[in-house]
């Protein structure tokens, strides 16, 4: 279901395996649907001309442009892949020292980086398994719409990924439910009951 406001634009995805410096880009084979910020939201209204647009789009859509462009993420076996998507909104309120970058330093125009800095706070979406083999779409992620050479505009996502050991949801999830369902003591102070 497309929501009200929502485009359908060509989305461009820059990610980094393992802390890598090298950036890979994987440019989605049709259009997502996209869902725009209003300008609003992220900046005043004397800069908003020049401030940057941001737009969400699926999560899940994302992930298949990855892995088709690279197979080898879903050769999972016991690997699997922890993912930190780079929410541009969030460079605000992140600790001024807090900059997901490519590991080197040197101009931002280099060649095995996105094509502008990547200022912002990176944010965990689990692991690449769980977020495939889920059986809803509702995950969304945030990206920055950019103009391409061509003069179309596109969604640019930044994702990292990290490899990680596989893990089962329902193993790693039971403890928690199990848990939740067990009536809990409450500790006793003569005859009272102790709350923390």
């Amino acid at each position: 279901m497309v929501s009200s406001g929502a485009e359908f634009l060509p989305v461009r995805i820059w990610y980094t395996i393992d802390g890598s410096p090298q950036y890979i880009l994987a440019r989605s084979p049709q259009k997502f649907s996209v869902q725009p910020f209003p300008a609003s939201t992220y900046s005043s209204s004397s800069s908003s001309q020049h401030s940057p647009t941001y737009a969400t789009t699926s999560l899940k859509a994302c992930l298949h442009t990855m892995c088709r462009s690279s197979p080898e993420l879903m050769h999972y076996g016991a690997r699997d892949f922890s993912l930190y998507v780079l929410d541009p909104t969030e460079s605000d309120s992140a600790p001024s020292t807090i900059v997901m970058s490519s590991g080197i330093s040197g101009p931002a125009e280099s060649a095995s980086c996105p094509p502008r800095p990547s200022q912002g706070v990176a944010v965990g979406m689990g692991l690449m398994s769980w977020a495939l083999a889920a059986q809803d779409d509702n995950v969304s992620v945030t990206g920055t719409l950019v103009k391409l050479a061509s003069g179309d505009r596109a969604l640019e996502v930044i994702f990292a990924l990290r490899g990680a050991p596989r893990i089962q949801p329902p193993q790693y999830f039971q403890p928690a439910n199990q848990w939740q369902s067990q009536p809990m003591a409450l500790p006793m102070v003569q005859g009272m009951p102790f709350l923390p």
